[in-house]
């Protein structure tokens, strides 16, 4: 976890890998001080970094530095701005960790790719990613690789208003989360479902999940709040607006600095 330090080892190494010529190893180096200027918060070092690495992470048998060295520089284009060019490094990375045999580094690039079509409002594209992800995911037996791509999915369906399939994607994730039920991303699934049933009209189960959300969210006020405003929602759809503005101001306290 000392970026610092460990990026001056790396930038000491280089000049020696740079005499003997060995691509491979310099290209490894590379991504490390790439990955350190990330953590750094120096984004635009970071990317100059991962560009002078791939092309000496060609060779084969460097297809997993090349698919990781691709995954970062999509994700710090995506720091930058620079959503279009973040694309074609999640795209090219996908490629690189197929050729690899890596199924979980190829689901992770997908969700990367299908969290900024979101952001594009390209919901086919999204969803095609987040699919293909799922799939992987669920070949290898990756429970919460699973439970992230089918949370991408909700949200993608929920805002699209097709709340009977947002619902029907929330009550699959849920139980992937089991083996770890008091973690915050159980609290996540159990709030979609309960806004979920909100939307359809059943108002009594809403209410149900919610407050078992609510009951997984206490150490975290910004998921709290989230909780308790949907709770609020639920009881103003019901006629009881004292109720709503009484969760909704608690919702407020929380948020307050």
């Amino acid at each position: 976890g000392h970026s610092h330090p460990a990026r001056d080892a790396y930038l000491k190494a280089i000049p020696f890998f740079v005499e003997k010529k060995n691509d491979s190893v310099l290209g490894r180096l590379l991504l490390n001080v790439g990955e350190d200027e990330d953590a750094l918060g120096n984004v635009q070092k970071a990317v100059d970094y991962y560009e002078q690495a791939l092309p000496l992470l060609k060779a084969p048998g460097a297809e997993l530095s090349q698919g990781m060295a691709l995954t970062r520089l999509g994700q710090a284009r995506q720091k930058l701005g620079d959503p279009v060019r973040a694309i074609d490094a999640f795209k090219a990375a996908i490629t690189a960790w197929h050729s690899a045999g890596d199924k979980d580094g190829e689901a992770t690039s997908y969700l990367m790719l299908g969290a900024i079509l979101f952001e594009k409002s390209d919901w086919k594209g999204a969803l095609d990613a987040d699919s293909t992800a799922f799939k992987l995911h669920e070949s290898t037996g990756d429970r919460l690789g699973q439970a992230a791509s089918l949370a991408a999915m909700t949200s993608i369906y929920f805002n699209l208003g097709d709340y009977k399939k947002s619902l029907e994607l929330s009550l699959q994730w849920i139980p992937l989360l089991t083996s770890d039920p008091g973690t915050l991303g159980t609290a996540t699934a159990l709030k979609t479902a309960g806004d979920c049933y909100d939307k359809l009209g059943d108002a009594k189960t809403a209410l149900e999940y919610l407050e078992k959300s609510l009951a997984l969210s206490q150490d975290d006020p910004a998921a709290k709040a989230g909780v308790l405003d949907s709770m609020g929602d639920v009881y103003s759809g019901m006629g009881d607006q004292k109720k709503a503005l009484e969760l909704e101001q608690q919702a407020a306290d929380l948020l307050r600095p």
